[in-house]
């Protein structure tokens, strides 16, 4: 995992360095923390029973792969990555620094990013 980028018909990975650890988002996932931890989630559309996940990493039925980051100057950025086929989101630390990478199945992908806002609520609202 790092930051590195492979763009192809059948497969996609986007690699990034986050500015911190503290990560939130990605999926409908119950947990008593919101916060994520290193691991590797899976985003699909799935018909049939709703599952909830419990940090295992299942699929569940929605699909939102958003996130958001707040860095160690209180300031955060929002990133959205859509795509109409599968991917895992991985997220693991590295000699003290923290990677997200993006593996997706090929297909279109979409993109929205928010940059830097220190008022947390405010960059949210802007998403919505």
């Amino acid at each position: 995992m790092g930051t590195d980028f492979i763009y192809s018909d059948y497969y996609i990975q986007i690699g990034t360095e986050l500015a911190s650890d503290k990560i939130f988002g990605l999926g409908e996932r119950f947990s008593t923390n919101f916060r994520k931890k290193d691991g590797k989630w899976t985003i699909f559309n799935k018909a049939g029973d709703q599952v909830i996940d419990k940090g295992t990493g299942n699929n569940t039925y929605g699909y939102y792969p958003f996130y958001l980051l707040i860095d160690k100057n209180h300031e955060g950025h929002i990133n959205y990555i859509k795509s109409t086929n599968a991917m895992d989101v991985i997220k693991s630390t590295q000699e003290n620094k923290n990677y997200l990478t993006f593996k997706i199945v090929g297909g279109i992908i979409n993109f929205r990013f928010i940059l830097s806002s220190s008022n947390i609520t405010k960059l949210i609202r802007s998403f919505q």
